[in-house]
């Protein structure tokens, strides 16, 4: 009875040891269960907070993006405002060289026209003294022809001025209300 009393003892020992050692594991666990809960629970808590930081970051992101994409469309704009205003001033600089040119050979033709009458006069002058004329009508002559090509120089002189300063004056009133002159 003793012997048998003794593995009794023994045996519940041993289930209640078992009894014991599952009951650690159980608490163990249960303190895991618990910690995870709680890791859980805090990042449930703190997710609102990381989804309003993440949403506004995207916002920001967003915002430099945009603000990029502006900046990118502003620089293009200028870009082409440049081209623009390099082809009107070499479109400018042609036609200038246009009219400097008919204006040349215009003044030219003025300058020819009173060469030659000039030079009838002179040839003039000289047919007279050559036909022994009175000195002081050829002097006369000479004096008139002189005055009279020196108004006519500056008459010249000063249509040309005039005519330039109002032509850059058109030319300048044309662009600002119409913008650069094509050959259009």
């Amino acid at each position: 009875k003793t012997i048998l009393l003794d593995t009794c003892i023994h045996q519940r020992r041993k289930e209640l040891a078992e009894i014991r050692q599952k009951s650690n594991r159980f608490n163990s666990s249960l303190i895991r269960l618990q910690s995870d809960t709680d890791r859980l629970l805090h990042m449930i808590e703190k997710a609102p907070d990381s989804a309003e930081t993440l949403i506004s970051e995207i916002d920001s992101t967003f915002s430099a993006l945009q603000y990029l994409g502006h900046m990118a469309s502003s620089v293009e704009t200028i870009r082409d405002s440049l081209d623009r205003a390099k082809r009107s001033y070499e479109e400018n600089e042609t036609i200038r060289n246009r009219i400097e040119k008919i204006l040349n050979k215009s003044f030219i033709k003025d300058v020819d026209l009173e060469t030659s009458h000039l030079s009838e006069v002179n040839d003039l002058i000289l047919t007279l003294t050559e036909r022994k004329c009175d000195q002081q009508i050829i002097r006369s002559l000479e004096q008139k022809t002189r005055r009279y090509f020196i108004r006519s120089s500056k008459k010249i002189d000063d249509d040309l001025t005039t005519n330039y300063e109002l032509f850059e004056q058109s030319l300048n009133n044309y662009k600002r209300v119409y913008g650069n002159i094509s050959d259009d």
